[in-house]
């Protein structure tokens, strides 16, 4: 008859009285700074409406590069469209008397622990009564 003996070690760390036991901070995996995020946040973005073509108009935020437009029809809101280093954009062939929403961001890249894209989005701008989608 064979017998196993099987033997189990714990170790135990306890702090000596009057000192402290220093807790280790979560680091977060994302590269992307969120201060930094929300400084490149586009601000005041406003559409004027001109029956079938938009104008929209923004201030940018603390980043001027890798710009995108986002309408927000149900068809559409996973479509985004680049844009140049700028503060306006023309929306065109548009139904004149349907109401659309629209937001711009500066785009940041791909979360690597997430697999999303970052981007610093403007509040929604809407036209003709729309109401913006719920987040």
């Amino acid at each position: 008859m064979t017998s196993v003996v099987v033997l189990v070690i714990a170790v135990v760390a306890v702090a000596a009285p009057g000192t402290s036991v220093r807790k280790s901070t979560p680091v977060s995996a994302s590269p992307f700074d969120p201060d930094e995020i929300d400084a490149a946040r586009p601000t005041r973005l406003r559409a004027d409406d001109h029956g079938n073509y938009a104008v929209l108009a923004w201030r940018n935020g603390a980043r001027r590069t890798d710009l995108i437009m986002q309408p927000a029809t149900a068809a559409a809101l996973g479509e985004v469209q680049a844009l140049r280093d700028e503060t306006t954009f023309t929306i065109v062939k548009l139904d004149a008397v349907q109401g659309r929403c629209f937001r711009v961001g500066h785009r940041f890249g791909v979360d690597a622990s997430t697999g999303k894209s970052v981007v610093a989005w403007s509040k929604f701008t809407c036209i003709r009564g729309a109401a913006p989608p719920s987040s």
